[in-house]
């Protein structure tokens, strides 16, 4: 049984050694959050179209009663609070892709902070249990 075993361990780690790839090319953080470009277009595709759907609103329902002109007008200002944020977004995106070695220590300060604070805000609210009574601890 002994060599059996030891021929079906050979074949498996030969067969994952030719399944296994010939090199790996991991990604930097730079090309990693250089992805969030795709989903940047895309939100800015929609912040556009929002934009002029409450500007054809606003416009297409001069003289009209109800005017709804109103909404129209909130519609607008969604859609230039939504570019604003995307802005700072961005810049937040670009100021880690080129000082990566400044912003990686920040980041991991931040996640540290953030994850700290939980945990001592969940140790401070656990209840504590009352003292056994002296009929349960017999």
């Amino acid at each position: 049984m002994n060599g059996e075993r030891r021929v079906i361990v050979g074949t498996c780690t030969v067969a994952t050694l030719f399944l296994a790839p010939g090199n790996v090319d991991a990604l930097t953080l730079p090309q990693v959050v250089g992805f969030f470009h795709i989903v940047v277009g895309l939100v800015l595709t929609g912040i556009v179209l929002i934009f002029v759907a409450g500007f054809s609103i606003y416009v297409a329902r001069f003289n009209t009663w109800p005017s709804y002109r109103d909404a129209a007008i909130r519609v607008l200002e969604w859609a230039i609070v939504m570019l604003f944020v995307l802005i700072v977004v961005l810049s937040i995106v670009n100021a880690i892709q080129h000082h990566g070695s400044v912003a990686l220590p920040i980041i991991a300060f931040l996640i540290i902070a953030v994850v700290a604070f939980f945990i001592i805000r969940l140790i401070a609210t656990s209840k504590k249990k009352p003292p056994a009574s002296p009929r349960e601890r017999e």
